[in-house]
Formats: structure tokens, C-alpha cells, sequence
């Protein structure tokens, strides 16, 4: 009876660690897309499970205010996605509600976290 306990705790294991690799190839998948659906969808993955190691990909391009029509994100823009993926991450509220158009203010907040817990090598 134990040896069966330990094989099933090991498969356990083994599959948590193998559903957490296909979400980073699926959400890297959704962030390289070029429907806006997509990006956005990318982006919600990485806030609702904290990836920090995709905060280098959120900073690139964060002004992008192309808007997603897909039910579930309608009227998101691709920066707001990011930005509540950084608020998600870094468990900060910004200085100023982030909407649609972009705030360069809120992005210099999450910047200045990003690189104060060296979540981003150097200053652009």
C-alpha cells in the first residue's frame, strides 16, 4: 500500500511540473501572437499565475493600445493587460487606475519595482 501512495505522489508531482511548462510555451504562444485576443489573453495568464519571468516581455512595448474584441477581454487594451499583469505580479497598487490609454507614470512605477527586485537587468 505505501509504494503504491509513493508512485501516485510521484506522478502527482511529475504532472504539476509538466502542466507548469506547457502554460509558459502556451502563454509565450498567446504574447508572440498577432491577434490582440491573444496578447491580451497571454497577458491575463501571466497575472493570474504571478510568472515574473515574463516581466522582461510585458516591458517590451508597453505602450501598445491596440484593443481586444473578444468577449471575455472586450475593450482591454493590450498596455492595460500588462499593467494589471504587474499589478497582479508585484502586489502594488500604481499611483494612478490604469484605463486603456496609456500612463507613463504607471510604467515607470512598475519599471522602477521590476528593476529594484531585479526582474529586469538594466535601464532601457
Amino acid at each position: 500500500m505505501f509504494k503504491t501512495i509513493m508512485y501516485f505522489l510521484i506522478f502527482l508531482f511529475i504532472s504539476c511540473d509538466m502542466d507548469n511548462k506547457v502554460e509558459n510555451k502556451t502563454i509565450e504562444k498567446f504574447i508572440n501572437s498577432t491577434s490582440v485576443d491573444e496578447i491580451v489573453k497571454g497577458y491575463y495568464l501571466i497575472g493570474e499565475n504571478k510568472k515574473s519571468k515574463f516581466v522582461k516581455d510585458i516591458f517590451y512595448k508597453p505602450e501598445d493600445l491596440r484593443i481586444s474584441h473578444n468577449y471575455r477581454f472586450k475593450g482591454i487594451s493590450v498596455y492595460q493587460s500588462k499593467m494589471i499583469a504587474l499589478k497582479k505580479i508585484s502586489g502594488l497598487h500604481p499611483p494612478n487606475k490604469i484605463t486603456h490609454s496609456k500612463d507613463s507614470v504607471i510604467i515607470a512605477f512598475y519599471y522602477e519595482w521590476a528593476l529594484n527586485n531585479k526582474l529586469l537587468d538594466s535601464i532601457r
